[in-house]
């Protein structure tokens, strides 16, 4: 996979699971990828919720993998067993990145 073509899906599946989990997670009174509002030197950063803003860090393994039809996917690294043969290329990679997250005083 060329690497202008897998940041881009990086990117793109990332943005992809913020934007679901933000929309999840409002159900519940957290608000993800929040903007801070305000900052207390002995508290911390705030969110729009008036709670506490934390980060939730990933670091994840990532496999890209070409197969001789010429298309690329990407997935989550996982266990598993596996047999027989392809005729594919992979190249596991990590990324990290870190989502905003504020939780309801509730």
């Amino acid at each position: 996979m060329e690497l202008d073509k897998f940041v881009a899906q990086t990117l793109t599946l990332i943005s992809k699971g913020v934007h679901d989990a933000k929309s999840a997670s409002s159900n519940y009174g957290a608000v993800v990828n929040d903007a801070p509002s305000s900052m207390h030197r002995e508290t911390g950063v705030y969110g729009s919720n008036d709670s506490i803003l934390q980060s939730v860090e990933f670091d994840v393994a990532i496999t890209t993998e070409d197969s001789s039809n010429g298309e690329g996917k990407i997935s989550v690294m996982g266990l598993g067993i596996g047999g027989g043969t392809s005729s594919k290329d992979t190249l596991t990679s990590r990324v990290k990145f870190k989502v905003p997250i504020s939780f309801s005083n509730d």
